[in-house]
């Protein structure tokens, strides 16, 4: 096994699945100043991640990856409209105690996943794919939808 943390996933998007590695080992360095490993996200539709024993299986699954050090983390968008709040949607889906031996953490992004790469646009202004309108953004998730000229 590695010396480094290893961080595994269970994600609902594909989206997530080439995504969350990378912003994983980013804040990893940045914030904390080390490296980790992330593999390959397991990626659990909508429906089957609200089934407790599909994300059981899942999460057991993906927590024999982990060594020593590291945890096993479940992302869902919160933009269910069955559980409005977040802090719900993530104790809804909080495994079990003792289902596995390492640290479990849900994180429900509000709205989507999407919305944190709104959010750090300023920090990917540098990327040849991050458009020029959008490295001006400075909030995420605005109070209202604005309005542009574009009419499709």
């Amino acid at each position: 096994m590695s010396e480094l943390p290893v961080i595994v996933s269970v994600v609902e998007g594909y989206g997530e699945v080439p995504s969350l590695p990378v912003l994983l080992r980013r804040v990893a360095l940045e914030v904390h100043g080390t490296l980790c490993e992330v593999p390959t996200p397991h990626r659990l539709p909508s429906g089957n991640m609200r089934k407790p024993d599909e994300l059981a299986r899942a999460v057991r699954t993906q927590a024999q990856r982990v060594g020593d050090l590291g945890g096993v983390l479940i992302v869902m968008d919160g933009d269910v409209t069955d559980v409005p709040c977040a802090v719900d949607l993530a104790e809804e889906l909080a495994p079990e105690p003792g289902l596995v031996s390492v640290r479990t953490e849900v994180v429900i992004p509000v709205f989507e996943f999407e919305a944190w790469f709104l959010a750090a646009a300023s920090s990917l202004a540098t990327h040849s794919a991050v458009d020029e309108i959008a490295q001006d953004c400075a909030d995420a998730e605005p109070a209202e939808v604005p309005k542009n000229d574009f009419q499709p």
